[in-house]
């Protein structure tokens, strides 16, 4: 029999999607907080790095190419050493206003080990994400247009009101 943890153990990878990446220095992990949003829907993509301490990484910052999604916040977070590694998180809210079946590119990470002279290079997977339309009639909160409202009482009350307000707005002009 499969226990509640089981079951949302597999709920929650289903609705996740990420990939690895690792050298004997590095590892590094991608994932999505959704693989399939309705157009604009916000989506937080966390890249974690794990590197012994003599590592030395560039970040991609803002400057990252994420193809037809739009960054919308960015941050990282530097934890403690463990267990010989220090952690990096590095997150972005990312979203897009085109509907279909998007990929986010693998994002590089540059790292250098003191025993290297050139830096070297680990990219995360490509992320699947699809872009689903708001569909009319899904659409609960988007109402039509209302007709135009008659103003009750007498026309000339409010031409002389609007008039009075014209004057005392050119008083204040001149």
């Amino acid at each position: 029999s499969r226990g509640l943890g089981d079951v949302y153990k597999r709920q929650l990878l289903n609705s996740v999607s990420f990939s690895r990446a690792s050298s004997e220095a590095i590892f590094l992990e991608s994932k999505v907080d959704k693989a399939e949003i309705t157009i604009g829907d916000p989506i937080v993509l966390t890249i974690t790095l794990k590197y012994r301490p003599e590592v030395e990484i560039t970040l991609p910052g803002l400057n990252v190419s994420l193809g037809p999604f739009e960054i919308r916040d960015y941050k990282y977070q530097e934890k403690t050493e463990v267990k010989g590694f220090k952690e990096t998180q590095i997150v972005y809210i990312i979203t897009t206003y085109k509907t279909g079946d998007y990929w986010i590119p693998a994002i590089a990470i540059k790292f250098r080990t003191p025993k290297d002279k050139d830096w070297q290079e680990i990219t995360t997977d490509k992320i699947k994400i699809t872009v689903k339309s708001v569909k009319p009639s899904e659409a609960q909160d988007i109402k039509d247009i209302k007709g135009p409202v008659e103003i009750q009482g007498s026309k000339i009350f409010w031409y002389i009101i609007v008039s009075i307000l014209l004057i005392l707005v050119s008083g204040f002009l001149v």
